[in-house]
């Protein structure tokens, strides 16, 4: 992938992070963390990084999750 990319994310825990994206920061440019990447939705403009990791306050809930998204969630260039 590189900035500028259509991606597609299928099968995330939650159905709302399925969807195409466009990347915008590529990992050493990234502003949040610099070993993800930056996604912008192309419905909504809303920003998701890449892997897809969670911060709740339940820990126990975060480790389902973001297990959950390490094993079926899937990222393709479009």
């Amino acid at each position: 992938m590189k900035k500028g990319d259509i991606v597609e994310i299928k099968g995330a825990y939650f159905e709302s992070d399925n969807g195409i994206y466009k990347v915008k920061h590529e990992p050493d440019f990234n502003v949040y963390n610099k070993k993800d990447w930056c996604l912008v939705s192309i419905v909504d403009n809303t920003e998701k990084l890449w892997p897809l990791k969670y911060h709740k306050f339940d820990y126990y809930k975060n480790c389902e999750i973001n297990n959950y998204n390490k094993k079926y969630a899937t990222i393709t260039i479009c």
